[in-house]
């Protein structure tokens, strides 16, 4: 998305204000406002990776977060990554904060081999496009449901 369209959706999220109306973790209108600012080749994948996410759990919200599309449940879990023109990445995370002790990553059930891990409690899922999206939607749901239900255990513990 191009800065100024960064700016202006950030505006028309605040209503003008230097302060969101809403949620930061709740907002819809700030990821509809990104979408439709946003100029990407793989567009209509991150738009699919949004409908996706949000129809595994209706606990599940949405937001800005990190410059992108940005999904929540008892805490950021979930980011696209469109700064590649060729892919869409989903980086799974539990925040900023690497949680060096997680056994996330022998907890998870990948039997299609979507995740590449990037430490204990990250990892990535690429997309290159609609196509490869779809093909594997059942497998990333599935990891999408697992990685939101250790959200919400990590919760209960805090």
């Amino acid at each position: 998305m191009k800065k100024g369209a960064q700016e202006e959706a950030k505006k028309r999220r605040s209503g003008g204000k230097h302060a969101p109306s809403t949620s930061e973790h709740d907002d819809s209108a700030a990821v509809t406002a990104y979408l439709a600012a946003l100029e990407h080749p793989l567009k209509a994948v991150v738009v699919a990776v949004r409908s996706a996410i949000l129809g595994v759990d209706p606990a599940i919200t949405e937001g800005i977060k990190w410059n992108s599309a940005s999904f929540y449940c008892h805490g950021w879990f979930a980011t696209a990554n469109v700064r590649a023109k060729g892919a869409v990445q989903v980086v799974l995370h539990h925040g900023a904060s690497v949680r060096a002790e997680s056994t996330l990553s022998q907890s998870i059930d990948d039997a299609a081999g979507l995740l590449k891990w990037l430490s204990a409690d990250r990892a990535i899922i690429t997309f290159t496009s609609l196509d490869d999206l779809e093909a594997s939607r059942g497998a990333f749901v599935a990891i999408i449901r697992q990685w939101a239900a250790y959200q919400v255990k990590l919760a209960s513990l805090a």
